[in-house]
């Protein structure tokens, strides 16, 4: 009997932002996957005005869907989580385009680099951030979207941040995106004892896959299965806590569209033997033994410049 994974394989056209959108679809759907996830800007150009209409959001779904892929999710657009009708635009556009995820990040604490935002507007800047959640959670329910929150430092670090955002807001109009390699990178800790002991995995509905290497701020993100992530233990307790939905592939950090191909079908085939070891309820295999030799990396500083894509 052929065994139904609960993960749907895809990537982001962020990892092609600086080609076209049919370039990064293209390449996308060569590598083998069935949905993506978009980013609303490339080559330097909205892909999309602020509030399409019914003919512009219909020609952007058939531009997707010629490549034989299924959208997901798309990230928030510039301050749709500062003001309830950007967000609003946000939600509408993916309910119109059939998403049922609009991927979003909170607030960060620093005016730039390590230099950290007054105390009493970095709280203010939080409490609004909360007020335009609880909002759009449910307008997004209406709507039969999910806000789902990535860590990306600040309000949204951690599993356990996420937690305690998700349950001030009390709405399952607002979920978890889970992202490894964030964790890791802003952070500093192990993404995978953060996703297990937060006890967050429950609420994760969607998953980006990014590796990376080395502590706290080193701006090194692998192909997927290269670096330190342990993805085979991070689909054990996705799957654990009866996770279904898309994994989708957000960085492979090549110089060229060409390379980017290569490094996505690499990336493709990454993770469906792990999705197959899973299925097959073969025992977790931990890349600990392949990348152990780049643990020593030295730490740099986490710049808001860094990892601005995602």
């Amino acid at each position: 009997m052929t065994k139904v994974s609960p993960f749907e394989l895809g990537a982001h056209t962020l990892i092609y932002r600086k080609e076209s959108l049919e370039r990064a679809l293209q390449g996308i759907a060569q590598a083998g996957f069935s949905c993506v996830g978009l980013w609303t800007e490339h080559e330097g150009r909205p892909i999309m005005s602020l509030r399409p209409g019914t003919a512009e959001i219909s020609t952007l779904r058939r531009r997707i869907e010629g490549f034989g892929l299924t959208p997901v999710t798309m990230l928030a657009r510039e301050r749709a989580m500062e003001d309830r009708s950007m967000l609003l635009a946000d939600l509408d556009l993916c309910a119109s385009l059939g998403l049922p995820l609009l991927q979003a990040i909170g607030p960060w604490p620093f005016v730039s680099g390590h230099e950290r935002k007054p105390e009493m507007r970095w709280y203010g800047e939080v409490e609004r951030f909360l007020s335009i959640l609880e909002y759009g959670a449910e307008q997004a329910t209406q709507r039969g979207v999910t806000i789902a929150l990535k860590p990306h430092r600040g309000a949204t670090a951690t599993g356990a941040d996420l937690m305690d955002v998700i349950h001030r807001v009390g709405s399952e109009g607002v979920r978890a995106c889970w992202d490894a390699g964030n964790v890791r990178f802003y952070e500093g800790i192990d993404s995978e004892d953060d996703l297990e002991r937060s006890g967050i995995a429950p609420l994760v509905r969607s998953v980006c896959i990014k590796d990376h290497v080395g502590g706290k701020g080193n701006p090194h993100f692998p192909v997927p299965g290269d670096g330190q992530v342990d993805h085979a233990r991070l689909l054990h307790a996705l799957a654990k806590a009866g996770f279904s939905g898309p994994l989708l592939a957000e960085r492979v950090d090549q110089p060229t569209a060409e390379e980017s191909d290569r490094a996505l079908s690499r990336t493709r085939a990454f993770l469906q033997s792990q999705v197959d070891r899973l299925a097959d309820g073969s025992p977790a295999k931990s890349q600990g033994d392949r990348t152990q030799a780049n643990r020593s990396s030295s730490e740099a500083d986490v710049s808001s410049d860094d990892l601005a894509s995602g």
